[in-house]
This record gives structure tokens, sequence and C-alpha cells, in this order.
């Protein structure tokens, strides 16, 4: 008998360490003092804010004393007047030696270490600009009056992606993307570590299966755009999904709107009926 995937919680909490990164794939483009930023790895809005790759990013304000410590994670750039470290995971950026806490941590993305854009800008005595039409984000430092080239590639979002409240930070704040239908066979698993297969039907029609137990409850679904609300068994709420991917397989994150960082957020994976039915009494 094949094996069902099945999640385990450091998964679940790897995806909750960087709750929105997978929600927003939009790309940006960066102006630093006029120039276009050219990196190998495009800039990403991840958690609401701009990540771009630390060297392009230090490089371009003239930090160009740039050092990467493999074994603790750590980045370090200095303009010879400010020095600046951070460390993968952390929210806190140390400032020459004063710490500031920062809402978004650097990542690694597509094998690159990306730092927040505004944060790292703003300790380096740059100030950042937002435009939510155009999704492009101007650095200016040093009193250099930004001059936006006509043949910069201004990528607009697409009909799927809108900006929610984009005055309110200098970074994108977008909401989930227009996906697929959501009808189908899943694997999934809470936070508490309970596994189910999920059956969500075409008439609106829900079946939870316990895989330990085999015992399954009938609800109802609806979905629209990228919202699942969920009537069956524990999973009575609405869910925002984010779609990931984890050792080459998709994944779906569904965040418990009433509660994003706990509640009855689970992850769920596409499988075949053969494998669903392998738990129906």
């Amino acid at each position: 008998m094949k094996k069902l995937y099945i999640f385990t919680l450091s998964i679940i909490l790897t995806f909750m360490f960087s709750l929105n990164s997978f929600a927003a794939p939009e790309t940006v483009s960066v102006i630093v003092n006029g120039n276009a930023l050219t990196t190998d790895t495009p800039a990403v809005i991840r958690n609401s804010r701009t990540m771009v790759p630390f060297r392009a990013l230090f490089e371009a304000l003239g930090a160009n004393q740039i050092f990467w410590d493999e074994p603790t994670q750590t980045v370090m750039g200095s303009d010879g007047v400010t020095t600046i470290k951070l460390v993968i995971g952390s929210y806190d950026i140390d400032v020459n030696g004063n710490t500031i806490t920062m809402d978004t941590p650097p990542m690694i993305i597509n094998s690159r270490t990306m730092i927040p854009l505004s944060a790292v800008s703003s300790s380096l005595g740059a100030t950042v600009e937002w435009n939510p039409v155009g999704y492009i984000a101007t650095v200016t430092k040093g009193g250099v009056v930004p001059n936006v080239p006509n043949n910069i590639s201004q990528i607009q979002p697409s009909q799927d992606t809108q900006i929610s409240n984009p005055t309110q930070s200098n970074d994108a704040v977008l909401t989930p993307m227009n996906y697929g239908p959501i009808t189908g066979y899943y694997a999934i698993e809470d936070l508490k570590r309970n596994k189910y297969v999920l059956n969500l039907g075409e008439n609106g029609k829900a079946e939870l299966i316990d895989i330990n137990s085999k015992n399954s409850v009938q609800g109802t679904y609806s979905y629209n755009n990228s919202t699942l609300s969920l009537k069956v068994s524990n999973f009575n709420s609405t869910y925002t999904r984010e779609d990931a991917s984890y050792n080459k397989n998709n994944l779906i994150l569904m965040k418990d709107n009433t509660n994003t960082t706990s509640g009855s957020t689970f992850v769920m994976m596409k499988i075949s009926q053969d494998e669903y039915n392998k738990y129906v009494k």
C-alpha cells in the first residue's frame, strides 16, 4: 500500500514563520538614485514588504564593505559611516550597535539572501517611496533627486490582484491571488498534527475523514477567489489560501481568518481519488 503524503508540524511552522511569504508573488521594480536595481533574483513582496537581494542593495547605497557569515547566517554592510547587521530569520537589525526591530526578517528566496528594502534603506540614510500603480519602489540617498528612466518596465498588478491601503506603508500591501478551482481530494494536517483526508466535491459538499479512526464527517464548503468557507467537524471558519511548494510538492496553506497565527489553520496537498478511498470505510 502506498504511503499517503502526510505533513509534519515542522513544515507548517516553517510556513507560519514566513507567513505571508507565499501570498504575494508580484515582481517589483526598484529604482535607487535614478538607476534601476539590477539583480539576478527580482525584488518581491513578502509579508507586505519589498524584499531585495542584500548585495545589490548594499552596493547601490554605497555600503560596499559587505560580509556574509554562513555559520551564523549573518549579513553585514557598511558605507564607512553606518554599519548594519542582519541575521536570517531575525526581526532585529543592528545599526552601529543599536538594535532596531523590523516587522519582516531577512529570508532565503531562490537561494538568495533577501532583505527588507525599506528597513535597510532607512538604516543607511535613504528614503523610500512606493508607487502602488506601477509596483515601483524608489530609493533616494544623499539628496539625489530620483529620475525614473522611461525604459524601466513598470510591472502592473494582474487583474486578479488588488492593492489595499497602499498609502499605509512604503511597501505594497496585497490581497491574495485569484486561484483556480479547489474541488478534489486532499491530505491535510492542522496545527495540532491531526491528520485527515478531505473531499471537496463539486456540489459544495465536504467530507472529512480521520486517517487513524477512518471516521468520516459530512459538511459543506464554498469557495470564492482565494477564500474558503468550510464547515465540517473542527474546521468551521473562513480560510485564506496561500500556495507554496516543499520538496517539490505543491502545498496549500489555509489560514484561519479568525486567528491567522493559530486557530484551525491547516496545510493540505492534492491526492488521487484512489489514495482517498483507502480511508473510506
